[in-house]
């Protein structure tokens, strides 16, 4: 097409498709950010997720590291901590069990 016989239509579709081009590639940079950043957010959440389960984890372990015997139930039933610790040498607890309340002497589960 040459420039002087142009007429309005054509440069009306002309100028729509300019600025379709444009539009089009506005949502292709617009999809893009949108997928790094739900790439980013997913490795946050990944990795908030595996920071809880390793706090988790080692608060377990720091339970099952001081694990009492009831001294009421003959060992069937586990006590936790009740109370306020007396001294260095045990603590004051309650079965779960039979909720029984007592003093214990410290002890570590095998």
């Amino acid at each position: 097409m040459e420039l002087e016989n142009l007429t309005v239509k054509d440069i009306g579709i002309k100028t729509a498709l300019q600025f379709i081009k444009l539009y089009n590639k506005k949502i292709d940079e617009a999809r893009e950010k949108y997928n790094i950043a739900k790439k980013r957010l997913e490795e946050d959440y990944t990795k908030n997720v595996n920071r809880y389960i390793a706090a988790a984890t080692e608060m377990r372990k720091l339970i099952e590291e001081e694990f009492y015997e009831c001294p009421k139930c003959d060992g069937e039933g586990y006590v936790k901590e009740y109370g306020s610790m007396h001294d260095d040498r045990g603590r004051n607890v309650k079965c779960e069990n039979c909720n029984g309340i007592g003093y214990i002497e410290r002890k570590t589960k095998n």
